[in-house]
């Protein structure tokens, strides 16, 4: 998406010393003619931006344009212009901040329960957020134009994870449960219940298939598996089984643009790429990518990976890292940003 306006981060005392392609400046001013191509890191309390063409990064830019931080950003979707950041605290909310400079011009309240790790999904002038209040879980419906609450779709149980397949349907996971939701209707119009009950990650590849990993089958059967499911039949036409080298805690599964191949973390190992064009699914005996990581993403627009470890306790004034590689696994950059970098999200 482009935007016409020419907007200016001005961060004064700014020292920044970026390890791979030596990127530092003091008293920094980046002026950018548009939006896109760009890396938006989201990290505790802060946001750091990543502009891909001009090889600039700048952090803290939400805080040096408002004033103040946000408390743990979660997720952020764009449209028509605006930012909508997820911000998961004791009051959760949805901040609302222009494109043209990350500031602040709205905020939603009214959600309740925003999970760390499900995405802020958007269709036409609607958002959808995972949510729960006491007992009663659900997505909760955002008007993205007048920044408002609009409505919500009840569920059964809480969400662990969702995804869109396409401006019709939205699934979203849960324990024992695969739903789809109807997003012309918002309703709830089929659940799929041949699900563990430790059903952790939910992806959607480019090809239309939904990709569902469970952590165990039961307390007694603990093997890890990754099922394909048809999102039109809701059957499950392919299980995977880990084997047991994979011994660590799997989680971060994403695909590349073109659906070929899919990326997951092994805890304490590293990024692994796994072949999903075909049947024969082969899981690799070793990462790409050595090292212990909290999230991995992928770029849609080259194919590079973007992972990061998250560190506890939080320490403001600690840099975080976020480490680059090319879609084989070749390291490309260090970016040295705020503290804390939870996930990365690539503008269109």
């Amino acid at each position: 998406m482009t935007y016409l306006r020419t907007f200016t981060i001005i961060l004064l005392a700014l020292s920044m010393c970026l390890t791979a392609c030596k990127k530092d400046s003091l008293h920094v001013e980046l002026v950018i003619n548009n939006f896109s191509n760009t890396v938006v890191i989201l990290e505790q309390e802060d946001i750091s931006i990543y502009f891909k063409e001009q090889d600039s990064l700048v952090n803290g830019v939400f805080s040096s344009v408002n004033g103040f931080g946000l408390t743990t950003p979660s997720s952020i979707a764009f449209h028509n212009g605006y930012g909508y950041i997820l911000d998961a605290s004791y009051v959760d909310k949805v901040v609302v901040v222009s494109l043209e400079d990350f500031s602040q011009v709205s905020e939603i309240n009214g959600v309740h329960g925003i999970p760390l790790d499900i995405p802020f999904v958007t269709n036409n002038n609607s958002g959808y957020v995972a949510s729960s209040y006491g007992f009663q879980y659900g997505v909760e419906i955002i008007g993205l134009d007048d920044f408002s609450v609009t409505g919500t779709i009840p569920l059964s149980r809480r969400l662990v994870d969702m995804g869109k397949l396409d401006n019709q349907t939205l699934f979203g996971l849960a324990p024992k449960r695969l739903y789809k939701l109807d997003l012309s209707t918002n309703t709830l119009i089929d659940s799929l219940v041949t699900i563990s009950d430790y059903a952790e990650d939910l992806t959607i590849d480019p090809n239309g298939k939904v990709w569902v990993y469970e952590s165990a089958v039961s307390l007694v059967l603990t093997s890890k598996r990754l099922k394909r499911i048809d999102p039109v039949s809701m059957t499950v036409d392919f299980t995977l089984g880990f084997p047991a080298t994979n011994s660590n805690e799997l989680h971060g599964f994403t695909t590349d643009e073109t659906g070929a191949s899919m990326y997951f973390i092994e805890s304490l190992v590293g990024v692994f790429k796994m072949s999903i064009s075909t049947n024969q699914f082969i899981i690799p005996s070793s990462p790409i990518i050595q090292g212990d990581y909290d999230f991995v993403s992928v770029d849609s627009d080259n194919g590079n990976i973007y992972c990061s470890k998250w560190v506890y306790p939080v320490v403001p004034s600690q840099p975080g890292f976020i480490y680059s590689y090319s879609s084989s696994g070749v390291p490309l950059d260090t970016l040295e940003v705020g503290a804390n970098p939870l996930k990365c999200v690539f503008s269109e």
